[in-house]
């Protein structure tokens, strides 16, 4: 990605944001993070890490993109499953379980409002610290959302997901400004012919 760029956050959860680092631009499915500066921007962009706590040389680390793209498939595959009303595959679980295993943080109480709160320290040394990160993420996910309100975009070209927060729950588009009008748009010129 360019400087310029920025990432999309219209999942409304981090992990559906993840996957949608995967887009549709004309005709081509375009990848978002190309390289590991693209993934270290977006996670700084979601606010999963903070620059203070990387401490590997992220920047040469020939697995760390491999890593999160291996993980980002996992998680479209489970969303796939979501929307159609499936379980959650085991093999799925097992990869989330796997990643959680190399999660590297600290408690540490801290002082709040008159009272106290526990804050986690995290250390990211190696790439499967930041995929441990992102598989806290997809447990928080599954732990926390309703999961019947998990949709994929209205337009059969877009590739992205989002939670249906609307208040009657039902959001056809992953954004009004991009699908949404590009969808009624066609609707519009299609009853005019």
């Amino acid at each position: 990605m360019t400087e310029q760029q920025k990432f999309e956050h219209v999942g409304g959860h981090p992990l559906i944001d993840l996957v949608n680092t995967e887009v549709i631009q004309g005709s081509l499915r375009v990848d978002q993070l190309a390289d590991n500066a693209d993934v270290i921007a977006w996670l700084l962009d979601v606010r999963l890490i903070t620059e203070g706590a990387l401490q590997f040389n992220w920047h040469d680390d020939p697995t760390l993109l491999m890593q999160v793209r291996a993980f980002r498939q996992q998680m479209r595959q489970m969303l796939v499953a979501i929307v159609a009303e499936q379980p959650v595959a085991e093999e799925t679980m097992k990869a989330i379980n796997e990643r959680l295993q190399h999660w590297q943080a600290q408690p540490r109480l801290i002082r709040c409002d008159g009272g106290f709160e526990q804050q986690w320290d995290f250390a990211f040394l190696q790439p499967a610290h930041l995929v441990a990160k992102l598989a806290e993420v997809a447990v928080n996910f599954l732990t926390t959302i309703n999961l019947i309100y998990v949709r994929r975009c209205g337009n059969d070209e877009c590739i992205r997901y989002f939670l249906d927060t609307s208040k009657n729950h039902s959001r056809r588009w992953c954004s009004m400004e991009g699908c949404g009008n590009r969808m009624k748009a066609r609707a519009y010129y299609a009853r005019e012919k």
